[in-house]
């Protein structure tokens, strides 16, 4: 006598194998870019289905060297970033990060050649590659011998200066309209203008140029300075006015009406010199004295004219040298410096 199955044998049965193809299905869909294409052949409904994927990727990535190709090839689909894309630059380093963390992982970051580090930098923005080229030049020589570390420490450090930006970075809206840099102070560590330098934006109109070759003729209605109306300090309230009211990062004095600003003894790269840099949160360019540059030694970039508004709202165009140095915090960190001559031979009116 033939022993036939019960009903609910039958419905156990294939509730089991419902469960393992949604399971299967699941851990499929889960699964992204490489990994994904080395499980891609299996079909969820087979009842093994689960089983057969776990064996194709492990069979995959216990093998070093096929993990270390994956990582690489990874690197190299990198796509370039527009200058104003935000967001997509924030996109490219966690692209790089998540290449560069997994052949950390297994111990081969000496695959990372000068040609990788080449690679990825001609997918930068212009102004982020010849900040690269800058740093690379005072990186030292141990470094340069696996040079994709320091790359990856800088873009983690671009990454972090955008990332605010990034984040309410859309088409639909420009710099000026953006509600989160309209609600930010002027001045200060987390001012507007830092966030402009760090970008190396026009402080006229936030575009992706400097602000000597900014089109755009009068900016502010003001009229008292080169910047964007959002930029202009001489907005402030009304009711605000002659009562002694500051901002914290202007550090207003209500007894003597004297603006208090840091100022530091830091070391000069390069020489035994050291120099005293006052730090003003408001400007926008940096200046050394030509006495100063002389005695540093500080490299000579070359000639540039400045159109300046005194007070008054006189104009004059200025021509001056531009030089470049290296500072040394008492971090130990490097800090490349561009400034301009504002006093001294090199300084005069046309």
């Amino acid at each position: 006598m033939t022993h036939l199955p019960s009903t609910s044998d039958t419905y156990y049965v294939l509730q089991d194998r419902t469960e393992d193809a949604i399971n299967a299905y699941k851990f499929k869909r889960s699964v992204k870019g490489e990994a994904s294409r080395r499980i891609r052949s299996v079909y969820v409904t087979k009842p093994e289905a689960h089983n057969v994927m776990w064996q194709k990727l492990e069979s995959f990535y216990e093998d070093v060297g096929a993990s270390v190709q994956a990582a690489l090839e990874d690197l190299h689909k990198i796509k370039a970033v527009p200058t104003d894309d935000y967001k997509g630059l924030v996109e490219l380093v966690d692209e790089v990060e998540s290449a560069y963390s997994q052949l950390e992982e297994l111990g081969n970051l000496n695959v990372l050649t000068l040609r990788d580090v080449d690679l990825i930098t001609e997918l930068l923005p212009c102004y982020l590659k010849v900040e690269w080229r800058r740093r690379y030049r005072d990186i030292t020589a141990t470094e340069k011998i696996h040079p994709f570390i320091p790359l990856m420490h800088f873009l983690e450090g671009e990454r972090e200066a955008v990332s605010r930006i990034a984040e309410k970075d859309s088409i639909s809206h420009t710099t000026s309209e953006c509600k989160e840099f309209q609600k930010l102070p002027v001045s200060g560590k987390e001012g507007k203008y830092e966030l402009l330098k760090q970008i190396d934006a026009c402080f006229k109109c936030f575009g992706n140029h400097r602000r000597l070759d900014c089109p755009k003729k009068v900016p502010c209605p003001c009229g008292s300075g080169q910047h964007h109306q959002l930029l202009c300090e001489s907005k402030r309230p009304e009711e605000n006015k002659g009562t002694g009211f500051a901002q914290k990062e202007t550090h207003v004095s209500r007894s003597d009406s004297l603006s208090l600003y840091p100022i530091y003894q830091t070391a000069v790269c390069g020489s035994n010199k050291t120099v005293s840099v006052f730090c003003d949160g408001g400007s926008n360019a940096t200046y050394i004295t030509h006495w100063a540059a002389e005695r540093i030694k500080a490299k000579k970039l070359g000639k540039i004219t400045l159109d300046v508004t005194t007070m008054g709202n006189v104009e004059q165009t200025y021509h001056t040298q531009q030089y470049e140095f290296t500072l040394q915090t008492n971090s130990g960190k490097k800090v490349i410096i561009t400034a301009l001559i504002w006093n001294g031979k090199n300084y005069w009116p046309s």
